[in-house]
């Protein structure tokens, strides 16, 4: 995720990130998956206070035909974004995150803890 703004800290996820991509790896098979196809749009803000705001959306995205999207319509929608908040801390090149309870915390769990890499124009995470 390119970062928003030159000269920060280039050791602090503070900040506004855009997406770039978004690639999951499964452990057990090494497999990569693209959960929202190639070219996602989104941001993720992490806050000086400790929290992140995650909006993703799938590139091809569909707006619903009408004012009121059909029932079909709305779980395209729902299939196709990702909202996100919660609380993050930043340890050393580690950023963990404790996303807000939802139900993606009963399949996926909550808590997201992974190696970054963090330059002044780019985090992995």
């Amino acid at each position: 995720m390119p970062h928003s703004a030159a000269a920060q800290d280039t050791t602090s996820v503070v900040g506004v990130w855009k997406l770039t991509s978004l690639v999951t790896k499964e452990v057990a098979t090494g497999k990569t998956v693209h959960p929202l196809g190639e070219g996602p749009i989104g941001y993720t803000i992490y806050t000086r206070g400790g929290h992140f705001k995650s909006v993703t959306t799938a590139a091809n995205r569909k707006a619903p035909a009408g004012a009121s999207p059909t029932d079909a319509e709305r779980i395209e929608l729902h299939k196709t974004a990702v909202f996100t908040s919660g609380t993050y801390r930043q340890e050393g090149n580690k950023v963990i995150a404790a996303a807000m309870p939802n139900g993606r915390c009963k399949v996926h769990g909550c808590k997201s803890t992974g190696p970054s890499s963090i330059s002044a124009t780019a985090l992995t995470i």
